[in-house]
């Protein structure tokens, strides 16, 4: 018996072998990224970890990072002053704590237990530089 994978590629086309051939080591780190940062399953992330405030929290990473945990090349998103990570462009000043949480803010699950734990300590403030888009919902 045969097992076949599925490689999606940009826009949920399949992607071609070709794609891969060159760098086989990136496969797994392509579908850990492609099957995590699906908009339906962030959303949902969102949803379980914010409860009630998972709309203004929706917007916040709307408004922070068009809704995008990685760039166009497959990286984590990263400010280009600030160096903010990720969905909610968390500040690097929170790696530590980050770190003490056992979590890696550079992939989207944690980036987004790690807003979590920032909207608890410091509420919406935290996002204050964006507050003027998403100050309306």
């Amino acid at each position: 018996m045969a097992l076949f994978i599925l490689i999606l590629g940009q826009g949920g086309i399949p992607a071609t072998i070709g794609e891969f051939q060159s760098k086989p080591a990136q496969i797994e780190e392509f579908n850990r990224k492609t099957i995590e940062d699906t908009s339906e399953a962030v959303l949902e992330l969102i949803q379980q970890e914010f409860g009630d405030d998972w709309k203004i929290m929706k917007r916040i990473a709307e408004c922070e990072s068009g809704f995008r945990q990685y760039d166009s090349k497959g990286q984590t998103l990263i400010g280009q002053e600030t160096k903010d990570i990720g969905l909610f462009q968390i500040n690097p000043k929170w790696l530590k704590k980050a770190g003490y949480f056992q979590m890696d803010i550079y992939r989207t699950k944690d980036n987004v237990r790690m807003a979590k734990i920032i909207k608890d300590i410091q509420g919406l403030n935290a996002w204050e530089m964006s507050f003027n888009c998403w100050k309306n919902l």
